[in-house]
């Protein structure tokens, strides 16, 4: 995966893109990743206590404020996940990153 991303800066840098272009991309790329996973987490939450709620007859209390927490976590580790990866191909010259091993 690694060299995709390389080879996909790459060609980015090599028609043009600036280093903010690229890391945009991959922040962005990040972010977007992350808000899915943090949305498909909390309905599969949400799920998991209606279903215990439904099954065991407990008390489940869902409240709007866990599922923000959890999908603000969500993306907050996206981004922090992704800013290395942005930075390091934002960093690549592009003919090392097009080059293949």
């Amino acid at each position: 995966y690694d060299c995709i991303e390389e080879c996909l800066a790459g060609v980015r840098m090599a028609i043009g893109a600036t280093e903010t272009d690229v890391q945009l991309q991959f922040l962005s790329e990040a972010i977007l990743l992350s808000v899915a996973g943090g949305v498909l987490g909390v309905i599969g939450g949400f799920a998991a206590a209606v279903l215990l709620r439904e099954t065991l007859q407990w008390q489940v209390e869902i409240t709007s404020s866990s599922a923000l927490i959890g999908g603000v976590f969500s993306m907050g580790l996206g981004v922090l996940f992704g800013f290395y990866p942005a930075k390091k191909a934002s960093e690549l010259n592009p003919i090392e990153a097009l080059r293949f091993e």
